[in-house]
């Protein structure tokens, strides 16, 4: 994991920070990672793009053989 330094904060930011990391039992640095990572999450319209850009690359299969034939196939013989 890497690490990062956020140097020249302003006192009250500082302040503020640690008295809501406080307030959840959290030390600042754990408030301030939970933080960042809350507002660095992609959003679901980013997810939902990805997926589609992901689903781009394989064509769906509309001529045989189908995966349900080889399922059906296997059934049958046993």
């Amino acid at each position: 994991m890497g690490d990062i330094l956020i140097k020249n904060l302003d006192d009250v930011f500082v302040s503020r920070l640690k008295q809501c990391a406080q307030q959840q039992g959290l030390s600042p640095e754990e408030s301030a990672r939970r933080f960042l990572i809350d507002a660095l999450r992609p959003s679901r319209d980013e997810i939902i793009a990805d997926l589609n850009r992901i689903a781009a690359m394989n064509p769906p299969i509309t001529e045989p053989p189908f995966s349900e034939d080889f399922i059906r196939e296997d059934r049958d013989a046993r």
